[in-house]
């Protein structure tokens, strides 16, 4: 029984507790999320209207940009946000429909 206490002891506290093996963002990430959040969303809106062919080359920025954060993110403690990215580099390459050019190459 407290076993179960505890559990939800921590389930309820962890949101609010910040993690100590993670280290604080630095500026420039900080700057470089924001940079590939606006590149993404512009190719989003590209693509959607059906400016896909406009969109290419920001897709592949952005994953060249989601790629870049990744390994940072994994050095800062963040592994699980790092894999994130990662997917979401592999997502970007997809739109573009090219798995074997520039950013999508590895």
């Amino acid at each position: 029984m407290s076993q179960y206490r505890k559990c939800q002891f921590s389930k309820r506290f962890s949101k609010h507790m910040p993690n100590p093996k993670t280290k604080p963002y630095t500026k420039t990430l900080k700057e470089t999320m924001h940079r590939k959040s606006e590149i993404l969303s512009k190719a989003q809106a590209l693509w959607e209207v059906g400016m896909t062919e406009t969109a290419q080359p920001l897709w592949l920025t952005a994953a060249n940009y989601e790629e870049h954060i990744a390994p940072i993110l994994d050095a800062l403690g963040s592994e699980l946000e790092g894999a994130m990215h990662r997917i979401s580099a592999a997502s970007c390459c997809h739109s573009t429909h090219t798995l074997k050019r520039g950013a999508c190459a590895s």
